[in-house]
């Protein structure tokens, strides 16, 4: 009677009756959307908002955080901590801003009780990859938190102490492990200075 297009609903009282069929798709009223503006700039406006101080770095500029961190002074985290403090020196001028851009060939950084720092070239610092096997009494941390045993890093003492000789007036790398091990345990580590 109704055929396959009925649509068949409960009433209140519990009773199938049949309805029209909704529309079909192609029934519906076609909506178009509006057309979206474009995208893309001006290539002469996205270059008029580059800052002076960007346009200035063309890739050779850091943070200043990051720059401290890559000459070995602490971990980033610290390194932001120093600044904070005021206790790091950019050209002769006391910071506080960790964000602040300087070029590793051309500023000079000076660090409470680090004195004058040696930054690397824009290329970044040198790389060095070590695989230790760890014997056990050693932690692979890069601070002594008072814990049994010494740190894992502490076996390439002869090693930093050459790179000292070679390389006076800089900081020498600073070394972590990659991944851990316990106290008790022994096993391959990786120690590296790469990705500070």
């Amino acid at each position: 009677m109704f055929g396959a297009s009925a649509v068949w609903n409960r009433t209140s009282s519990n009773r199938l009756v049949a309805s029209a069929a909704a529309p079909r798709p192609s029934d519906r009223k076609q909506y178009t959307r509006k057309p979206r503006p474009p995208t893309r700039k001006d290539p002469l406006d996205a270059a008029r908002l580059i800052s002076s101080s960007d346009a200035a770095s063309d890739g050779k500029q850091e943070w200043l955080a990051k720059a401290l961190a890559s000459a070995g002074v602490a971990s980033r985290r610290r390194c932001i901590d120093l600044v904070k403090q005021g206790q790091v020196r950019v050209n002769g001028a006391v910071t506080t801003d960790p964000a602040t851009r300087v070029d590793p060939a051309a500023d000079v950084l000076e660090v409470t009780g680090k004195g004058r720092l040696q930054l690397t070239a824009p290329g970044g610092p040198e790389l060095h990859y070590f695989a230790l096997n760890k014997p056990p009494g050693y932690i692979c941390s890069n601070v002594s938190h008072n814990a049994p045993g010494k740190r894992a890093a502490d076996l390439l003492q002869p090693w930093l102490d050459s790179w000292r000789q070679q390389h006076k007036g800089q900081l020498p790398p600073r070394l972590f492990t990659v991944g851990r091990l316990d106290v008790a345990t022994s096993g391959l580590i990786f120690l590296t200075n790469d990705g500070v």
